[in-house]
Formats: C-alpha cells, sequence, structure tokens
C-alpha cells in the first residue's frame, strides 16, 4: 500500500515540475486549509468532528473490535493477557501510530499530486469519471501507463492492503458465529468439519460484504459509506463496554436493549443516508485549461458538463436530510 501511494506521489511531483510547485498549485487553489474550527454537524471536515469521530472509531477499534478481542482471548490465562497486552500492546501502538500518521500524510500528499496535475481540467466535471474515488485509478492509468507494468504493480498494493484487512475481519466473524451461535446448538466432535464449516461461514460474509457493495454508489465515496456503515454497528458496542466500565449497577436486559436500540437507530440513520444522498459537496474546480479538442469532444455529446453540479457548502438541510446528512465522522 505505501508503495502504491509513493508511486503516484512521486509520478504527481515529476508531472507539475516538484515538490513545490505541487505545494504552489494546492495552495493557489484554496486546498491547504489545515484548521477548521467551525462547530458544524454537517461538515466533514472541520476539527470537531474529525477529532470525536475518529477518536470513538479507533478506541473502538483497539477495544471492543472482534479481530481484537478474538487476539487478546488466544492467550492462555487472564494474568499472561495483562502481562503481555500492557508491555506488548503499548509498543505495539506506538509503532502503529507512527505507521498511521505516515500513511495519512502520504495519503495527503497524493491528494495534493492528483489535484495539482488537473487543477487547470477537471476530469469528474469533463464526465471522464463519475465519482472522487476514481480520481487515482485515473490518474495511475493516465501517467503511469505508460511504464509498463506499473499499474499492475499499483493494483497489487491496492489488493494487499484491502485484502490483509478484510480477510482478518472475515475469519473474525466467521469464529464468533461458529463459537456463539452454530457449535452450542450441534453436535461436531470433529475439527476438520468445524473448520470447513468455518470456511463456508467466511466465504458467506465475503459474499455478503460483495453484496453490500453495490450499495456504496449512492454514499459519496467509498471512505464515507465504510465509516458510516462500521461506525453504525461499533458505535453502539463501544457504547455497552463504556457502560460496563464506568457504571457498574447497570443491569444485562437494559444494557441489551440499550445496545440493540443503539444499532437499530444507527442503521436507520446510516442505511437513510444511503438512500437519500446528500448533495456533491466540492472545492471549486475548472476546466479552463483542458484541450480545445478535449471541450469540444464533451460539448458534442452534453450540453452541459456531465458532473457540474457539485456544490461547495451544504449547511441548511431540510426535513429528513436534517438527521440522514449529518457528518460520517
Amino acid at each position: 500500500m505505501f508503495l502504491g501511494v509513493l508511486m503516484v506521489i512521486v509520478q504527481g511531483a515529476i508531472e507539475v515540475g516538484g515538490l513545490r510547485e505541487m505545494w504552489d498549485i494546492n495552495q493557489r487553489g484554496g486546498r491547504l486549509i489545515f484548521v477548521n474550527l467551525d462547530i458544524d454537524l454537517y461538515n466533514n471536515n472541520n476539527v470537531w468532528n474529525v477529532i470525536i469521530g475518529t477518536t470513538i472509531i479507533w478506541s473502538a477499534n483497539y477495544c471492543v473490535l472482534q479481530t481484537q478481542v478474538q487476539r487478546y482471548c488466544s492467550l492462555g490465562s487472564m494474568q499472561t493477557a495483562k502481562s503481555v497486552v500492557f508491555t506488548s500492546t503499548v509498543r505495539t501502538l506506538y509503532w502503529n501510530l507512527l505507521g498511521l500518521i505516515v500513511l495519512a500524510l502520504m495519503a495527503v500528499m497524493s491528494g495534493m499530486a492528483i489535484f495539482a496535475k488537473y487543477h487547470d481540467c477537471d476530469p469528474i466535471t469533463l464526465g471522464f469519471i463519475k465519482r472522487p474515488d476514481q480520481l487515482m485509478p485515473y490518474f495511475v492509468m493516465d501517467t503511469l501507463a505508460k511504464y509498463p507494468g506499473l499499474p499492475g504493480l499499483f493494483v497489487a498494493c491496492v489488493f494487499s492492503g484491502s485484502l490483509s484487512t478484510l480477510s482478518s475481519g472475515f475469519n473474525a466473524m466467521a469464529a464468533i458465529t461458529w463459537e456463539d451461535i452454530i457449535k452450542p446448538r450441534i453436535r461436531c466432535n470433529d475439527d476438520k468439519q468445524a473448520l470447513n464449516i468455518t470456511k463456508i461461514i467466511a466465504l458467506s460474509y465475503g459474499l455478503l460484504a460483495i453484496a453490500m457493495s453495490f450499495g456504496v454508489g449512492n454514499a459519496g465515496t467509498v471512505f464515507q459509506a465504510s465509516i458510516a456503515l462500521v461506525g453504525s454497528m461499533i458505535g453502539p458496542l463501544f457504547a455497552l463496554f463504556t457502560l460496563g466500565i464506568l457504571y457498574p449497577y447497570a443491569t444485562a436486559p437494559g444494557s441489551l436493549i440499550g445496545f440493540i436500540c443503539g444499532i437499530l437507530f444507527s442503521l436507520f440513520v446510516s442505511i437513510g443516508s444511503l438512500l437519500i444522498p446528500r448533495p456533491k459537496v466540492s472545492l471549486p474546480t475548472t476546466t479552463d485549461e483542458c484541450p480545445p479538442d478535449v471541450v469540444n469532444d464533451v460539448y458534442s455529446r452534453h450540453t452541459l458538463f456531465p458532473n457540474s453540479s457539485y456544490i461547495s457548502s451544504y449547511d441548511n438541510p431540510k426535513g429528513w436530510s436534517q438527521l440522514f446528512h449529518i457528518s460520517y465522522l
């Protein structure tokens, strides 16, 4: 994954004449907004939404997510878990934090490189691509296709990063489904048979994920859809664990009812945001420096630019949009 993003940064800098020019183009285009302190539930990019949202998501990822809990449960005893988790987790978190910071900075720089390349001839506005998610693949094919093998290497980097996460998630879900739901209800003393059943469960979750991916088209971006759907499940789960830690008088029935209500409400909001998508919001783009033959070709097929309906801000939703269009963070 790091290599794929690095290729985009390097090629983008080469295309526009260096890192300094890439920075200057982004600055002139109004893309270098470091701090936005506006308090706005509908703005995805202000400091408060980012801090609160990412803090809850990452805290839940490391504390209550099944993929992590399964690793903790694999330790021999509670004493071992406490000692190992305390010593190794702190060290691991430092390295993980460093990796996340580096990857986030590289992702930002790759976005700067792509904007610098297309700042005066936006392929989304022209209709060459339809979604911001497609900008990086478009950039790779537009600039790296002349180097044999590099587009394929980029695809391999993308798949290596995604499959490593998905595989652990599917295996964890299959394990908990087998142990907590299926195994207590059937008689199975054959480990090989249990392994085969677990594999089938993991395959089923994979097929379900593929089916759900078709609903991402209305969610704005893949990142937004993934954060919204994962947050709708992980938020109530994190709240349940937090309740158990901070309030010892909570009862099991009450906690379960609250947990179920939290999931249902979160899913209601997340699914509503997919069915009633918010308007496309984007900073201003231009096609002023596009080659004349490209512009003429687009106008020959459309009376307007295909994707010229983006707006610069979205601050005043109406009706159900007041609930469904809250920032996904």
